[in-house]
């Protein structure tokens, strides 16, 4: 099973993200964003290319556990990207079972 991370960008200066969170982009098979072209900035920022990112917002996201769930089953690491902070307010839950299989639920708030 592979690794899927969090990581939450500067809301200003990109300089204030963290060397761990740049390690994470680094290393990662899928970037996760809301905007492709916000997270691309901070990419170019860190000199980081050649990682695919995709659009995970609340219009796309169901559609994007598919992809995920594959490339975690796979081995690789995905990383979800919040371009400004951590939003609040809207929450979803995924359930991964032992036989690979998943549930995803997004939670009103």
């Amino acid at each position: 099973m592979g690794t899927l991370l969090l990581v939450a960008t500067p809301i200003g200066n990109l300089g204030d993200l963290s060397a761990r969170a740049a390690d994470a982009l680094r290393g990662a098979a899928l970037i996760c964003c809301e905007d492709t072209r916000r997270t691309g900035k901070l990419m170019s920022h860190l000199g980081i290319s050649g990682v695919r990112m995709v659009i995970a917002n609340e219009h796309t996201e169901l559609a994007r556990v598919d992809q995920v769930m594959g490339l975690l089953a796979n081995g690789k690491t995905v990383v979800v990207v919040t371009d400004a902070g951590i939003q609040t307010g809207q929450y979803g839950t995924l359930q991964l079972q032992g036989d690979g299989n998943y549930a995803y639920t997004l939670d009103n708030a």
